[in-house]
């Protein structure tokens, strides 16, 4: 139950999970419960719960109820209890007049400017790689086996997580293809995967044909070894077994940043 049902029950009159409904309570109240809440007991596990103060608990319903928006959560103290309604992504694509990328406004009723989505949208997570679009369409086309022009392929700046907001996932559901050009790491399987869950099997990962020829570009050492074996397991659960070896093989994992060296070549 959330903490708002919760609160509804209690002024019901109904027996409640006591426990679980003080897990739910922000640490601040949860801290003072004591005098805040006067309980008799049901059953077990179940308790009849009365409110002291009858306000405080409109307060605690307020404090705790879902915000509509970014400045009602700034209100409550923590506007990242709700994700903002307007999202930005950078993308490069064949109308552009120069090498600075274009800016595409995105909302739950519009997207500015109105572009027609190629076959593919190419997602490089990080700034660095995201400046040399020709080059990393250049590469994907090398190992995904396909021919990937600015007349098929819009390359567009994952930003890390941003690239999973619900507005950018809305928005990346109207290209055919989502090719990932992640990091190879835990994060990295993460993003992708959350992508593969909301679009489907649209969403791939870029890889080479061959890891091993990849193996001296994984530098990266992992946090610790929970996150490292966990990496290994998400892999494996994604299908890629060669990954997942290339991580086990190395003890590391690999940014894309690699790649560059690549590119030059």
């Amino acid at each position: 139950m959330q903490t708002v049902q919760y609160i509804a029950a209690i002024r019901r009159g109904e027996s409640i999970n006591y426990d679980a409904f003080l897990r739910c309570l922000p640490t601040a109240w949860r801290h003072r419960h004591r005098e805040l809440f006067a309980t008799e007991k049901i059953a077990a596990h179940r308790w009849r719960v009365r409110c002291l103060d009858p306000q405080r608990l409109d307060e605690l319903e307020a404090d705790v109820r879902p915000p509509q928006d970014r400045v009602a959560a700034a209100w409550q103290g923590n506007s990242h209890r709700r994700v903002t309604d307007t999202a930005y992504v950078l993308m490069h694509h064949a109308g552009l007049c120069d090498a600075r990328p274009e800016v595409v406004m995105l909302t739950d009723e519009s997207v500015s400017p109105t572009l027609e989505p190629r076959t593919t949208a190419l997602v490089v997570e990080n700034e660095q790689n995201f400046s040399r679009p020709e080059s990393m369409r250049e590469l994907a086309s090398r190992w995904w086996g396909a021919s990937m022009t600015s007349a098929n392929t819009d390359v567009v700046l994952g930003g890390g997580r941003r690239i999973n907001r619900p507005l950018v996932v809305n928005w990346l559901g109207s290209y055919p293809h989502i090719l990932c050009a992640f990091d190879y790491d835990l994060a990295g399987l993460e993003m992708y995967a959350s992508l593969r869950q909301a679009l489907g099997l649209r969403v791939t990962l870029l890889q080479p044909p061959r890891w091993r020829d990849w193996y001296a570009g994984f530098r990266l050492a992992p946090r610790d070894t929970r996150h490292y074996l966990k990496a290994i397991s998400r892999a494996r659960m994604l299908g890629f077994d060669d990954l997942a070896q290339a991580f086990r093989h190395t003890g590391r994992f690999m940014e894309q940043e690699i790649l560059l060296e690549s590119l030059n070549g």
